[in-house]
């Protein structure tokens, strides 16, 4: 079977596709030498938990006959040092780099020619996906109008941890921690309301400590590293506060909903993916804590803040109305 390809999304009458030959991507390796310590620091890893690619190096082996129809120069005059999407016969999707096209060898009765692609590091899909997520109104956050139940602490002093503020701009606070000889340690436990069982959301800005988000037992929910529970009976939700800080910690910004995540699987590929919004001034929330909230402005429609790759995930975005977000992003694949 005859190999094909298109260039630039043209396939050339009389050119001959001999030899592909399509090399994986470099690692972008970052590694610092530590003074005194034997080795060295590996960060590569440290920015986005997984490695980077940098480009791959595309060749392909070109023949045509002299005498037909395809005309060499008006070739390297449309694709040498330009920017060309290629795409293989059976393969879906497309690559797209810088070309480079080599001299011809006329010595045979068929000429042949290489073509060197300084390529993207990833195979691209034809089109883009979208998948979406639900736009929550900020007016809809549970905290609004009720209050926030100071429960218990690591320490028998009431003055030791308090509620500042109520509803939303409740802040949660434990005020200083003592070190007893074993090292610096204290917790406290607040009951948010809750008045019906269902899906939550719950997120929180914490300094000085962190926190999660348990039941009235105290047993935390999932593994106490998602903003989403599935499923929290009524009144069954409790925020627990820890720190190692000497000055306590603080908790602000609380937002509870009774909702269900957008899944995100739909964006997920090899590819580190920045998808587009559909909608500005809104904040999307992963639903892993590890990932920061990512903040649209009126005129925004990504952000570096979120980045999806291909562990799935759940989100939700926050705004002033209810409704629906769409992102959208190209898939990529080694």
């Amino acid at each position: 079977m005859a190999l094909s390809c298109k260039i630039g999304g043209v396939q050339y009458a009389g050119l001959q596709l001999m030899g592909v030959q399509i090399g994986l991507p470099d690692v972008k390796t970052q590694t610092v030498s530590v003074p005194g310590a034997d080795g060295e620091l590996d960060l590569t890893d440290a920015l986005t938990g997984e490695p980077v690619f940098g480009n791959r190096t595309i060749k392909l082996k070109l023949g045509f006959w002299p005498r037909g129809p395809f005309d060499f120069y008006a070739f390297a005059a449309a694709v040498h040092g330009q920017r060309r999407k290629l795409e293989l016969d059976g393969r879906d999707g497309y690559y797209i780099g810088r070309c480079t096209v080599g001299t011809p060898d006329t010595s045979l009765a068929r000429t042949i020619f290489d073509l060197t692609i300084n390529a993207d590091p990833y195979r691209l899909d034809d089109a883009e996906v979208s998948v979406k997520i639900p736009m929550l109104a900020a007016s809809d956050n549970v905290l609004v109008g009720r209050s926030v139940t100071a429960i218990g602490s690591s320490s028998s002093v009431d003055e030791y941890f308090d509620v500042v503020g109520d509803g939303a701009s409740s802040v949660l606070r434990i005020k200083s921690v003592a070190d007893t000889g074993a090292g610096v340690y204290g917790f406290a436990r607040f009951k948010l309301p809750w008045p019906v069982a269902g899906s939550c959301l719950v997120s929180a800005d914490i300094t000085g400590g962190w926190y999660t988000i348990v039941d009235a037992s105290g047993k935390t929910y999932g593994d106490g590293k998602s903003r989403w529970i599935s499923s929290v009976p009524a009144g069954g939700l409790y925020m627990m506060m820890e720190t190692i800080n000497p000055g306590g910690c603080t908790a602000s910004n609380i937002k509870i909903f009774r909702a269900q995540p957008g899944a995100l699987a739909g964006l997920c590929s090899d590819r580190l993916m920045y998808p587009a919004s559909d909608k500005g001034c809104v904040q999307i929330y992963r639903c892993d804590r590890a990932y920061a909230p990512a903040t649209l402005g009126d005129r925004d429609t990504s952000s570096p803040y979120l980045q999806i790759r291909k562990t799935p995930d759940y989100a939700y975005a926050i705004s002033g109305t209810a409704g629906e977000l769409t992102l959208t992003g190209r898939r990529g694949w080694i």
